[in-house]
């Protein structure tokens, strides 16, 4: 689907999301549909429509639908607003470097959500669960959190492959179809976990199962893992949890004792429930206190949180002064350790893949030198004749960013980028590809038996497309151009030379893409003396803004690698827009 495409379907979208409110408030037996409103987008956030094949910049009132999927950056966040016709507005708060998509938004009857999180951090606040036909699910890669009337928090990390949920009120029953262990996979649990207000679920997904355990929430590590942004979400919900908080603990005081408790709980003692009291009621200000001393909020925006939930609460439930620590229990402390430990297995696992990675390719890294310098010492071996005959270094200008051509007039080599596509008012839209042209001229003066290119860009607005770099459409550009290239994975007849693509991005806003290619076929040397087009490069525009793209450097190699000419190129610049809805 074009850009165009996307837009106009979803304008469609952002009509038909009201009318179906009102179709279905004036329905009361059809089916229930819910919709997902962007109500706060800061930083970097994308959507993918459902169907869609390319992403496009979150706005603000911008509707979701069933099978989206949405993507914050490092420094982005989204609140959305899920509502229905038969339910209270329900809040999630997605969190940096996070991926969410909306696996279901409607059901035949009650208020089904479902919410799958790959990655990141979010804040759920769901109110409209109230009967056994309203269900809210959040997915992750570990197990399905079915809650009920629940303020939480969700954490999962992609790289460990944990996935932390922490409660602050309500309910949630965390089931799986695969097979549920303890720490240590000594046990085999139950496949169905009751989590409660301050307590934490740590979950690791391996390939024989999930190993769980269930503790205390760990303060400390669920600030530190938590985006500025989830954190605030939740400090400023702290009169609602409160007030969920208190309608928990009433519960559990009329129960005391009974076998068979609230949710299945049963607090036997009045100790138990004290201390249950204690840690509900601190809950919020011992993450306020985190957040100010991990700086993850500043001391100024945090004190506002806190006033307007106090205000809202009409008293104080959260302080930042005053001491306040959980208190535990030895089967509380026990399983601190033990969810410590499951997080250490799973960083050790993480750091053993991860050299396992570097080592990887490293030898691939080995191995294709070792390819290309063999190839250079049989190229070198096989055209030394060839090569005496045709290059007298005593009649040729060695030096760098010199040149003559064959007719003995002085002619400087060059290298030039250009645009493949048109752009009118040199615009260009949000999430259009931006292909690149390389040319040489006058490559006649030395024979050319490899090169290397640096091309610099805007990484912040601008993305090398490195699938899109792998279609017929840019390989059939090296394979044509006077070198000839045979891409990796393809066998060219009459292919001349192997070249290789790298990208460098050390989280600045300057990308550099590095092209080398080198001749491997014995012969003649290539002579470039047209304006020939020797590469095609695709970026994405990724963000609004000025994307500018330069030759940094192009060397030229002779037979024996060493640089016969070092110039720089010509610098293009696009504005990227983000297109009216």
């Amino acid at each position: 689907m074009t850009m165009r495409g996307v837009m106009l379907t979803l304008c469609l979208m952002l009509l038909a999301g009201p009318l179906a409110l009102l179709v279905g408030a004036s329905e009361a037996s059809a089916k229930v549909s819910r919709v997902a409103i962007a109500t706060k987008v800061s930083g970097t956030v994308s959507v993918l429509k459902s169907g869609g094949a390319k992403a496009f910049k979150a706005f603000k009132n911008m509707t979701l639908n069933e099978g989206d999927v949405i993507r914050t950056g490092k420094d982005g966040s989204i609140v959305l607003e899920l509502a229905s016709d038969v339910a209270d507005q329900d809040s999630v708060t997605i969190g940096a470097n996070s991926e969410v998509s909306f696996t279901k938004l409607k059901d035949e009857k009650g208020t089904k959500a479902k919410l799958t999180v790959w990655a990141g951090s979010l804040w759920v606040k769901v109110k409209s669960v109230s009967n056994a036909d309203d269900r809210f699910e959040v997915e992750t890669p570990t197990s399905i959190m079915g809650v009920r009337g629940t303020h939480f928090l969700v954490n999962v990390n992609p790289a460990t492959g944990v996935t932390q949920v922490y409660l602050a009120a309500g309910v949630i029953e965390s089931t799986t179809a695969k097979k549920m262990w303890n720490v240590g996979k000594t046990e085999q649990l139950d496949g169905q976990i009751f989590i409660y207000p301050t307590q934490q679920i740590t979950q690791l997904a391996e390939s024989d199962g999930v190993q769980s355990i269930t503790s205390i929430v760990d303060i400390e590590s669920l600030v530190a893992e938590s985006s500025p942004e989830v954190i605030a979400a939740l400090i400023a919900n702290a009169a609602s949890i409160y007030e969920e908080q208190q309608q928990m603990i009433e519960k559990w005081k009329k129960e005391l004792g009974q076998p068979d408790g609230l949710e299945g709980y049963s607090i036997t003692d009045p100790g138990e429930l004290e201390r249950f009291k204690h840690n509900m009621e601190s809950f919020v200000s011992m993450i306020a206190q985190q957040a100010l001393q991990q700086k993850k909020i500043e001391q100024a925006d945090l004190q506002k949180l806190v006033e307007q939930a106090n205000k809202e609460a009409g008293r104080v439930i959260v302080d930042l002064t005053a001491p306040a620590e959980m208190i535990q229990s030895e089967k509380d402390k026990l399983a601190q350790e033990l969810k410590q430990k499951l997080i250490e297995k799973a960083k050790e696992e993480q750091n053993r893949k991860q050299q396992e990675l570097i080592e990887k390719q490293k030898s691939i890294a080995d191995d294709l030198l070792k390819k290309l310098q063999d190839k250079k010492q049989q190229l070198s071996e096989l055209n030394q004749a060839s090569y005496n005959k045709d290059y007298d270094p005593d009649k040729s200008d060695t030096s760098e960013n010199s040149g003559s051509s064959s007719n003995g007039g002085s002619v400087q080599p060059t290298v030039s980028l250009a645009f493949a596509n048109s752009y009118t008012d040199n615009r260009v839209a949000l999430g259009q590809t931006i292909p690149l042209n390389v040319n040489f001229t006058d490559f006649t003066s030395k024979p050319v038996y490899g090169y290397q290119l640096e091309l610099q860009y805007n990484a912040n607005v601008a993305a090398f497309d490195s699938a899109l770099y792998a279609t017929e459409a840019y390989t059939s550009i090296r394979k044509l151009s006077p070198f000839k290239i045979e891409p990796e994975g393809e066998i060219v007849n009459d292919a001349l030379g192997v070249d290789q693509i790298k990208t460098i991005n050390s989280g600045s806003a300057t990308g550099t893409l590095v092209y080398s290619a080198v001749l491997v076929q014995s012969g003649t040397a290539v002579n470039v003396a047209n304006n020939s087009i020797v590469l095609r490069v695709p970026f994405q525009a990724t963000e609004a803004g000025t994307a500018v793209f330069s030759i940094k450097s192009l060397k030229v190699f002779d037979k024996d690698g060493n640089t016969i000419t070092t110039i720089a190129g010509n610098s293009l610049s696009l504005e990227i827009y983000l297109p009216r809805v």
